[in-house]
C-alpha cells in the first residue's frame, strides 16, 4: 500500500501533522484558540517548534492570527482545499466521502479537457511516454501489482496535466494525484485493476499520439466515470466511502 505521507521527520512536522488532522476532523473546531504555551505543554516541544508548525498551518489557511485573540482555527470555508495535506486529512476524516465526491467532480471537470488539449499539442516524446506508461499499467494489472500500477497511473495523469498547455490545470496536479491515491489508501481498488480502465488509458495515449482530441477527451471522461462507478455510488453522492472492493 502506497501512502504519500511517510510520517513527520521533524518535531514541527509532528505538531503540524497532529494539529492538521485534528482541525480537519473537527476535534479542534473553528474558533478554537491555539495558545502556544498550551501547545508547548501538550507536545513537550519548544516555542520555536510550535510556532513553525502553526506557521505552516497558517499557510494552508487552517489557522489565522487574530489581534488580541491569538492563533485561531479557521472554518472549513477558509481552508485551502486544493492543498494535498488538506485533501489527505479530509480523506482520512469522517468527511472522507464528501472529499472523494469533490475529487471525482474535479477530475471530471478538468482531466477530459486536459486530455483534449494534450492531443492538440503534446510532443512526440510525451506521446511516446504515455503509450509506454499505458503498456506498463497493463502489465502491472495482469500481475495484480497495485503499487506499481499506482506509480504508473500517477505518472500518466500528471504527464497529461503538465503537457496540456494550461498552467492552471497543471497547478491541479497535486489534488488530482491525491484523488488517484485515495482509492489505494482507502482500499477502494479491486484486488486486480479492471480490464476496461486499463484499455481506456491505452486509448487516451493512442488518441493523444494521433492528435485525436475528441477521442482523447471521450476516453478520459470514461476513465473518470469508471472511477465513480467503482467508488460506491454512495460516496460519489455524499454517502459512505466504504465501497466494496469489486
Amino acid at each position: 500500500m502506497i501512502h504519500r505521507y511517510a510520517g513527520p521527520v521533524t518535531l514541527s512536522g509532528q505538531v503540524f501533522e497532529t494539529l492538521g488532522r485534528e482541525i480537519v476532523a473537527g476535534t479542534r473546531p473553528a474558533g478554537c484558540v491555539l495558545r502556544i504555551e498550551d501547545l508547548q505543554h501538550e507536545f513537550g516541544f519548544s516555542r520555536t517548534v510550535i510556532r513553525d508548525a502553526l506557521s505552516t498551518l497558517a499557510s494552508l489557511r487552517l489557522v489565522n492570527t487574530r489581534r488580541r485573540i491569538g492563533v485561531t482555527v479557521e472554518p472549513p470555508s477558509a481552508w485551502n482545499v486544493f492543498a494535498p495535506d488538506v485533501v489527505r486529512w479530509r480523506l482520512s476524516s469522517d468527511g472522507g466521502a464528501e472529499q472523494i465526491r469533490s475529487l471525482i467532480h474535479l477530475r471530471s471537470a478538468i482531466e477530459p479537457v486536459a486530455a483534449s488539449l494534450a492531443a492538440r499539442q503534446a510532443s512526440t516524446e510525451v506521446s511516446s511516454q504515455l503509450i509506454q506508461l499505458s503498456l506498463e499499467m497493463r502489465g502491472h494489472a495482469e500481475a495484480a501489482d497495485l503499487d506499481a500500477f499506482l506509480v504508473c497511473d500517477l505518472q500518466f495523469h500528471s504527464l497529461i496535466l503538465h503537457s496540456c498547455g494550461n498552467e492552471m490545470f497543471r497547478a491541479l496536479n497535486d489534488p488530482i494525484a491525491e484523488a488517484l491515491r485515495a482509492r489505494h489508501v482507502q482500499n477502494l481498488m479491486p484486488s486486480r485493476p479492471r480490464d476496461i480502465p486499463v484499455l481506456l488509458h491505452m486509448l487516451v495515449a493512442a488518441a493523444i499520439n494521433s492528435g485525436d482530441a475528441p477521442a482523447a477527451e471521450s476516453a478520459m471522461r470514461q476513465i473518470v466515470a469508471e472511477v465513480q462507478s467503482v467508488v460506491s455510488p454512495g460516496a460519489a453522492a455524499g454517502g459512505s466511502a466504504g465501497a466494496p472492493r469489486g
